[in-house]
């Protein structure tokens, strides 16, 4: 899954350098359904949020496998006490 996933992730990336967008067309705007007007960059910008919102995921998957070795450090370790 991640293999495949890195690879539309690089295909995509690759098609938004192809646009060389600038500040000027960030701004661009279009309507969402629920939120109304909004712009490019905000559209991107969630983009990534959500891409980083997985990688929480990931990172709290993996950790809590290390919880039980982590003895009474897991109070100090925020990621182990979610």
């Amino acid at each position: 899954m991640l293999t495949k996933f890195q690879s539309i992730r690089i295909k995509n990336l690759n098609t938004l350098n192809g646009w060389q967008l600038d500040a000027k067309m960030l701004e661009r705007t279009g309507i969402h359904p629920e939120f109304g007007e909004v712009t490019l960059r905000q559209l991107l910008s969630t983009w990534l949020t959500h891409d980083y919102s997985h990688i929480v995921q990931i990172v709290r998957v993996l950790a809590k496998q290390l919880k039980e070795d982590a003895g009474p450090w897991v109070s100090y370790i925020s990621v182990l006490r979610s």
